[in-house]
């Protein structure tokens, strides 16, 4: 059986004799279509809709400069508009510029001269801060050591002192509890001869076993203080350690310290031994001397040690902990 549109546009003739069907006009076909199709929502307008709109890429300038005669574009694409007379006065960098007129392209009339740079937008803000006089503590405070890094260094190149000595100021009250961290700081203060925090530093360094891979960039004459003060502290804790006259000539020779009487220590003899080397490959990985004092094997070695003559333990732990804490207060801790 045919159906719909389809049977409808079909007619059968009238003649009992013949069945051949005969097709409606195409004007009644096309009625017949339209009105079989389903009704079109209508649209509500209650209803949000969504619309696109395209834009043209427009310059991002930073909210706290937004207006001046120079304009500086940096890495992210973010644009600073601030006044030549601000950055002639605090940069010695950009004070030269002006006055050989080497910008990068001469700017048509009315519109800012601009600079590009190669420093993101974070860095620029707080040295425009900085030289500007305006606050800028929000901005530093988020910043990382690899942040103030960033700014030190932006700061030497544009010769920015203001900036410098902020950065000064962070790494003096602002220590990361990262031992890791102590070598960027090291590095920072000896690269711009802030003394006291290079000193300060470089004692922190020596709770760190060195990786030669990772070190942070710096100076070979200041890796090579820092090498020094190391082997330096290591030196003077072996001579020491394996004297046979020095405050540990009673282990290093193997008496037994229950007798008046000299005489062998037996197994305290070895245990002492491994003991000192122990310390020793210690003090080669962290010149701090601060793993030192850990329990291990050869500790536990030592303790259990007795004396073969009077069966009695050979050596007192706390008591060479105190001789070694003597030591290591007397150890090296200056750069040189």
């Amino acid at each position: 059986m045919i159906r719909g549109v389809y049977a409808s546009s079909l007619r059968i003739c009238g003649c009992r004799k013949c069945s051949i069907p005969r097709p409606q006009t195409v004007k009644d076909v096309c009625q017949q279509l339209e009105a079989s199709r389903l009704p079109r929502p209508r649209l509500d307008s209650s209803r949000p809709t969504m619309t696109l709109s395209i834009t043209a890429n427009e310059p991002r300038f930073h909210t706290d400069f937004a207006a001046g005669d120079v304009e500086i574009i940096t890495s992210t694409g973010v644009r600073f508009r601030t006044q030549a007379a601000i950055l002639c006065r605090t940069s010695g960098f950009f004070a030269s510029l002006f006055a050989h007129a080497q910008a990068e392209a001469s700017a048509p009339p009315g519109e800012p001269a601009q600079i590009t740079v190669d420093e993101d937008a974070k860095t620029i803000a707080i040295l425009l801060k900085i030289a500007s006089g305006l606050p800028f503590l929000t901005e530093t405070s988020g910043l990382g050591l690899q942040g103030m890094e960033r700014l030190a260094l932006s700061a030497e190149k544009y010769e920015i002192s203001g900036a410098l000595d902020v950065v000064r100021l962070s790494l003096r009250t602002k220590r990361p509890n990262l031992p890791e961290s102590a070598m960027l700081r090291y590095a920072l203060a000896s690269r711009f001869n802030w003394v006291d925090l290079a000193e300060e530093a470089a004692r922190e360094t020596l709770d760190i076993a060195l990786d030669y891979d990772a070190l942070p960039y710096m100076d070979m004459r200041h890796l090579a203080r820092l090498l020094s003060l190391r082997q330096r502290r290591i030196d003077t804790f072996t001579q020491v350690i394996t004297s046979l006259s020095g405050p540990f000539a009673l282990e290093n020779n193997g008496n037994c310290r229950h007798s008046s009487k000299s005489h062998p220590a037996g197994d305290g003899t070895a245990a002492w031994t491994m003991l000192r080397a122990s310390l020793l490959v210690k003090m080669w990985s962290r010149p701090s001397a601060s793993s030192i004092f850990e329990d291990d094997e050869a500790v536990e070695a030592l303790c259990d040690a007795k004396c073969r003559v009077h069966g009695l333990h050979i050596y007192d732990w706390d008591k060479l902990k105190g001789k070694l804490t003597i030591l290591v207060d007397r150890l090296p801790v200056n750069l040189c």
